[in-house]
C-alpha cells in the first residue's frame, strides 16, 4: 500500500519497534534459573527438579516426575514504559540486563531465604 504524505497528515506518529530477532527466553544453567523477556517486562523463573531415577537409563522423551516444581521467582517491569529489545541473565544468575531503544538497565538478583533484586547502574535516557 501506498500513501500519499497528505493524507497522513494531523496522525500521531508511534515508534514501532520490529519483532526481535533475538532469542527471548535466556538460562542460566549453574543457577538454574530461567529468563523470559515480555514486551514490558522480564520474568525469572526458577526450574523445576526432577526426581531421582538412580542412574536408570531412559529412553528419549522420557517425562520424568518433580520433586520440586517450577517457580516464579521475580519479576521486573522496568520503570520507563518502552518495549524490550535485549535481555541477558549471567551464567550464575546474579546480574540480569534489560535494554530498551533508549536505556540499559542492570540488576543484581540475590537469594537467601527470599530473592531481592536491586538496580545496579542505569544507562541512557528516559523518553
Amino acid at each position: 500500500m501506498v500513501y500519499s504524505p497528505k493524507a497522513l497528515e494531523g496522525t500521531p506518529l508511534r515508534r514501532v519497534l520490529p519483532f526481535s530477532h533475538r532469542p527471548l527466553v535466556a538460562i542460566a544453567r549453574s543457577a538454574r534459573l530461567l529468563c523470559c523477556q515480555h514486551p514490558h517486562r522480564l520474568d525469572i523463573w526458577r526450574l523445576g527438579v526432577a526426581a531421582d531415577q538412580d542412574g536408570a537409563a531412559l529412553a528419549p522423551g522420557t517425562v520424568l516426575p518433580l520433586q520440586q516444581s517450577r517457580r516464579k521467582a521475580v519479576e521486573i517491569h522496568l520503570r520507563d514504559p518502552g518495549n524490550l529489545v535485549c535481555s541477558a541473565i549471567s551464567e550464575d544468575g546474579q546480574w540480569i540486563a534489560a535494554s530498551d531503544a533508549n536505556k540499559l538497565s542492570l540488576f543484581r538478583l540475590e537469594h537467601n531465604v527470599r530473592w531481592m533484586l536491586k538496580a545496579v547502574v542505569s544507562l541512557g535516557r528516559a523518553e
